[in-house]
Parts: C-alpha cells; structure tokens; sequence
C-alpha cells in the first residue's frame, strides 16, 4: 500500500513538473509577443518539497531591466496520502 502512495505521489510530481515547464514556455511566448522586448518565466523548485513550501514565482523583465517578481503561486496539497 506505501508503495503504491509513494509511486502515485511521485507520477504527480512529475505531471506537475512537466506542466509547470510547459506553462513557463507558453507564457513567455505570448509576453514576448505582447510587449516587444520583454521577457518572463515561471520560477519553481525541482524537489517536491521546495516546490509545495515555495510554490511557483513568475519574473518579468523588459528590455536591459532588472528581473522582477510579477506573481507567486502558492501549490496547495492535502497532506493526507492520496489513496485509490
């Protein structure tokens, strides 16, 4: 049964992660077509703990400027194992 916790647990993880990097390209595809010269990407740890303490940050930055915090994302999860 812990197996089987741990291995849906960690499918998660890596879904979420691939989404998030998907979101981040995305993203800073449509800004650079909405403002010429700009920038941005999603910010996020790649271990499962950071990622859910810290959550997701999004950057910006427009010409030569210095990168800004736009948006921080906070990833909720319930802390009780998720069982089918």
């Amino acid at each position: 049964m812990q197996i089987k916790a741990n291995e849906l647990e960690d499918e998660r993880y890596n879904t979420l992660m691939k989404f998030l990097s998907l979101i981040s390209a995305k993203v800073s595809g449509i800004y650079k077509k909405i403002v010429p010269g700009a920038d941005c990407y999603l910010s996020y740890a790649s271990n499962p703990i950071s990622l859910f303490q810290e959550g997701a940050i999004l950057f910006a930055q427009y010409g030569q400027s210095s990168w800004r915090e736009v948006i921080k994302y906070m990833l909720l999860i319930k802390s009780e194992p998720f069982i089918t």
